[in-house]
């Protein structure tokens, strides 16, 4: 949802190897990992070893809206 409301498309499917080394950059998510890019797979370097400009956009929209400042996901957030 944060992709596509910062104007980026995406494309899910099911991934081969090759994909990846072919990649590029790669990203994974999750709730403890936040947004973090992926350098290496299988001892391949991807692309040129550093985050691409998507991850580092999208690292930033995550913590804007992990931190409040994203008032369109304000509603994802629960105050404790």
């Amino acid at each position: 949802q944060i992709i596509k409301s910062d104007g980026m498309d995406i494309t899910e499917r099911e991934l081969e190897r090759d994909d990846l080394y072919s990649a590029d950059e790669i990203f994974m998510s999750g709730t403890a990992a936040e947004v973090k890019s992926v350098a290496q797979v299988d001892d391949v370097t991807i692309a040129d070893g550093k985050m691409g400009n998507i991850t580092k956009s999208l690292q930033k929209s995550f913590m804007d809206v992990a931190m409040g400042r994203d008032e369109r996901f304000i509603h994802w957030l629960q105050y404790i």
